[in-house]
């Protein structure tokens, strides 16, 4: 079986792990509004979630994208 490099594999996994969070995080951010909207949680603890969120796109560590 022929295997990848394993510093290549391993770097396309942080890849798509950090894609993967980065699709959910946005997810997560635009359903605050629609649950504020409806009622579901409170205006400022929503407005808390999204804010943490872009802290967290501001991080250039969290968010690294590795070089192959």
């Amino acid at each position: 079986m022929n295997r990848p490099h394993s510093s290549s594999y391993s770097s396309t996994i942080r890849m798509e792990n950090a894609s993967i969070i980065r699709k959910n995080a946005q997810f997560i951010k635009s359903s605050m509004l629609t649950m504020i909207s409806e009622g579901v949680i409170e205006k400022d603890h929503g407005y808390v979630i999204r804010e943490e969120i872009d802290k967290l796109k501001k991080n250039p560590q969290f968010f690294r994208r590795d070089k192959e």
